[in-house]
């Protein structure tokens, strides 16, 4: 019966706790407390819709070789974050850094991607460490921007993952990453990547955050488009039927029907072997098998057809031709 009294008096005590705690935390919504920078134990700081996560801890391991830190010192609780050239390394001041200053014992915040391996320790990558290099320092918050909206007394710009509300003077200064660039709150447009330094913020969701400092981060160049995945053409805006060819890496053109597109004749000469484009008095000259001016690659016979390297039409008949995604646009 003891027992049975001592079990109920816990589970009402338990209850009481929760309904006290929901009780505070719904009085200190609004209320702004001091960021805690405490980084001696690595914890997950939960996001609510973020597609990274960020942890804090002490670096326990190293390689400079992999390009990878641990953050942890046993096994349950070790994290390991790869490391690559779009990862932002800085100290909590803002200032650049590298792996090479990720020594071991250094307190560290990472934000990284959510996903992760399950490796012992688990991976993930890392898309920004911060290096604490004092006890007192304020580390910044990463975010990615879903919104800006300028007002007379300055800027609001809203997280992508509803985490926070930024609120900016207008005089503030946005600093770049590793540029002497000039950048501006103009700059700053939804899809950028952010650094923000705040001493205080609510506790609300969103935060309200009245940053000190705001670092624009560089964004993901996305890869150039490439002559090899060329796989249709168009003339001046207008699709062309017919059938690119490659020699190698070079994109080979069947010169009549792209030059006849453009305006001009072309004329086959059997006893030479060349062809001659020409309108007006532009012309050129080209022969099978030889390279014509800076041509990369001679004329080819393919099957019936006479192919030139895609760059004839830039450099001999003064056309621009340009690669968009699958399509060679030649333009006049």
């Amino acid at each position: 019966m003891k027992n049975k009294k001592r079990f109920l008096a816990a589970i009402l005590t338990l209850a009481m706790s929760l309904s006290t705690a929901c009780v505070l935390a719904e009085e200190a919504a609004d209320t702004p407390v001091l960021i805690s920078e405490d980084a001696e134990a690595v914890a997950v700081i939960e996001e609510s819709a973020a597609t990274y996560a960020v942890t804090e801890g002490t670096i326990s391991e190293l390689s400079e070789e992999e390009s990878y830190i641990v953050l942890g010192e046993t096994v349950e609780d070790a994290k390991r974050f790869n490391i690559g050239e779009e990862t932002v390394i800085i100290k909590a001041d803002g200032t650049p850094a590298a792996l090479a200053d990720c020594v071991k014992d250094a307190k560290v915040r990472v934000y990284h991607n959510e996903a992760a391996t399950f490796s012992l320790p688990p991976q993930s990558f890392a898309k920004v460490i911060v290096i604490a290099d004092s006890e007192e320092a304020v580390l910044p918050i990463y975010a990615v921007v879903s919104k800006v909206s300028e007002s007379d007394d300055g800027y609001s710009v809203e997280s992508e993952d509803g985490n926070y509300i930024f609120s900016f003077a207008k005089d503030v200064t946005v600093m770049p990453y590793r540029t002497r660039n000039i950048v501006t709150m103009s700059d700053v447009k939804e899809g950028s990547e952010i650094l923000v330094w705040a001493d205080i913020m609510t506790m609300s969701i969103p935060a309200l955050v009245n940053p000190t400092q705001i670092m624009l981060l560089p964004q993901a160049v996305e890869a150039e488009a490439s002559v090899t995945d060329v796989t249709a053409v168009a003339v001046n805006g207008e699709a062309l039927e017919v059938k690119v060819e490659f020699i190698e890496e070079t994109l080979m053109l069947p010169i009549r029907a792209i030059s006849e597109k453009l305006g001009y004749t072309v004329t086959w000469n059997g006893e030479e072997r060349s062809v001659l484009v020409a309108k007006g008095e532009q012309s050129a000259k080209v022969v099978l098998d030889q390279v014509a001016r800076t041509a990369e690659q001679g004329a080819t016979l393919i099957g019936e057809l006479t192919y030139v390297p895609y760059t004839f039409f830039n450099e001999l008949i003064g056309s621009e031709a340009l690669v968009e995604g699958e399509i060679l646009q030649i333009n006049q």
